[in-house]
């Protein structure tokens, strides 16, 4: 091992005399390179290696080359390029190759070293690197796609790139990214010939009419559809791969037509087919006049869509389209109309009876934003009732209600509802959450009984939440005995770390603390919690230890005491601590 390591290094001796002699580094900076490079030769010759040892070999090597480069054109010296840079550059191809061999496995090593040649323009070391690569993984299609896109940006070749990506796909035939690809690459190679043919008038270029026209593109999207007959966002995606090119609207054309045949009778199919007037993206180069046409162009045909196929799913996608019509509205007027056509269309549905919770939580939102809370209390009660195990849906019943001011009964009525409807295993804790917010802040005379009543909810999440906003609460009302009275009764399974912190908090920050209540709230969170969390141990014993009130004497008591309770994973940690908060003589 040592004798391989060290000649080696001897082979490095020639290019460490040329850097000394055309002033590229001086002698005490190559004996540290040297040395340097040994400690990683003898790292890599160890029986067990490791992928780490030879990405920093790697790193090291190109952090010299590209300090000799900087320093060539600092001193303006070009001597000795092969004996010193050529032998760095071969040092590096070398092991990346080694770590390839070793970890083939890795796809990160083998990626660097194709970026490595990339940089340089080391085309033919590129193409080995890939053939090498995909005997290995070719069933990897994102390493097939950068071959490819390599070839074609790279080498500027669209024919071995084309061949690359039908390769991939007879290895990978249930890609849908490989035929997108492919599609999107014949469309990239017809538009680079139309714009040669528009700037030198080739001539010849006439007898490819068919690749200028991107019909092999469309050759690509017959196969992919054929192999994937059933999926239909999968042809509309062909769709959004056509919009860069001003050439391909005869071939979006040909796929609207093929989806709405293909799938006749499908929601997805009808309501993208409805959408087509709509512009492609933010509307930022069409104006307000056509946009409108376009958007009412779109409702004419959901609405021929909705006589055809008045389903639920139709239903939702005609909103959800309404939605986006608001999005890309260049004015707030046809951002108003695209809302309250979507209210409009709600309304029918809801008469329909076709009324999705989806659908029901987006008419919310657009109620918010357009500030027509009031038009939804009329509506609510009925989609609550409808989906009265949608925790998403009360909610919304109860955020509409306080909004317009409802009667307080009237709030904590349909809070009591919506409690009905949920069993100990579905989490409603975060109706608990809205309705504590809006009572301590609006409804203060009622959420003493409403906390009280939370303390025997049935579900534990509730139940904790609830406890802590009672105590935090009663902090602020009550007189310390009350305080205590009642953390008494709180601090009942189910509790929460944070019960305890409170209470100890409040206590603490009294004119005269009773230390005596401090250790009991301590000693109760170490029966729920000691076992698990170092943070309690560490609180008490910093509080014996820092409160003018504590016992010094105790914190031995307590800190053996933690070591017999943690698991036995934590006592480690616990001690380190200690030693950290200055505790190491409580050991000795």
């Amino acid at each position: 091992m040592a004798e391989n390591a060290e000649r080696t290094l001897q082979d490095m001796i020639p290019e460490m005399k040329g850097m000394e002699k055309i002033g590229l580094f001086t002698v005490e900076e190559t004996r540290k390179i040297m040395k340097k490079r040994r400690e990683f030769e003898y790292k890599l010759r160890r029986k067990t290696k490791e992928k780490k040892d030879f990405m920093s070999y790697i790193e090291y090597e190109k952090s010299v080359l590209d300090l000799v480069k900087l320093r060539r054109n600092k001193s303006k010296c070009v001597g000795l390029r092969k004996e010193i840079d050529v032998c760095i550059v071969r040092r590096i191809h070398k092991l990346y190759e080694l770590a390839c061999s070793r970890f083939p496995g890795s796809l990160e090593v083998w990626r660097e070293h194709i970026d490595f040649c990339q940089k340089r323009k080391e085309r033919a070391a590129v193409e080995m690197i890939f053939s090498h690569l995909m005997r290995l993984h070719s069933h990897n299609e994102d390493l097939w796609v950068l071959w490819a896109k390599h070839e074609m940006h790279d080498n500027l070749s669209p024919a071995n790139a084309r061949q690359l990506l039908q390769r991939a796909l007879r290895s990978n035939p249930e890609s849908k990214k490989l035929y997108k690809e492919l599609f999107c690459m014949e469309l990239q190679y017809a538009d680079k010939l139309r714009k040669r043919q528009e700037v030198l008038n080739v001539a010849e270029l006439q007898a490819q009419s068919t690749i200028l026209k991107g019909e092999l593109s469309l050759v690509v999207y017959k196969n992919a559809v054929e192999k994937f007959a059933n999926d239909v966002e999968f042809c509309l995606s062909f769709v959004d791969l056509c919009q860069p090119f001003d050439f391909t609207l005869w071939i979006v054309d040909y796929i609207y037509k093929d989806v709405e045949e293909r799938f006749e009778g499908d929601e997805v199919a009808m309501a993208a087919v409805a959408q087509r007037p709509l512009p492609a993206t933010s509307a930022s180069d069409v104006g307000s006049k056509v946009l409108a046409t376009a958007m009412k162009e779109t409702c004419e045909n959901f609405e021929n869509a909705l006589r055809k196929l008045p389903t639920e799913r139709m239903w939702e996608l005609y909103l959800n389209s309404c939605v986006e019509m608001a999005k890309i509205a260049k004015s707030s007027k046809l951002a108003n109309w695209a809302c309250d056509q979507f209210l409009k269309v709600f309304l029918r549905a809801v008469e329909d009876e076709k009324v999705t919770e989806n659908m029901v939580l987006s008419w919310a939102d657009v109620l918010l934003k357009t500030g027509q809370v009031r038009l939804g209390l009329e509506i609510i009660p009925l989609l609550t009732n409808k989906f009265k195990r949608s925790l998403n849906v009360w909610i919304w019943q109860l955020k509409l209600q306080m909004l317009c001011n409802v009667d307080a009964n009237v709030i904590l009525s349909t809070f009591q509802d919506a409690l009905k409807n949920f069993d100990k295993k579905k989490e409603y804790l975060s109706l608990w959450k809205i309705v504590t917010d809006w009572c301590i802040v609006s409804c203060p005379d009622k959420i003493a009984d409403l906390l009280e009543e939370g303390t025997n909810c049935g579900q534990r999440a509730a139940r904790v939440f609830v406890k802590e906003s009672y105590l935090d609460w009663a902090c602020h009302h009550f007189d310390i005995k009350s305080v205590r009275k009642l953390f008494k009764r709180l601090s009942v399974a189910p509790v929460s770390l944070n019960l305890f912190y409170k209470y100890i908090n409040f206590e603490l920050s009294q004119f005269h603390p009773k230390i005596e209540k401090v250790r009991f709230a301590y000693e109760s969170a170490i029966l729920e919690f000691g076992s698990s969390d170092i943070d309690i141990w560490m609180k008490y014993l910093d509080m014996e230890m820092k409160h003018p009130l504590g016992d010094p004497a105790a914190v031995r008591i307590l800190y053996n005491k933690a070591k017999r309770t943690l698991r036995e994973p934590l006592v480690d940690a616990f001690i380190e601590q200690s030693v950290r908060y200055n505790m190491a003589t409580i050991s000795s």
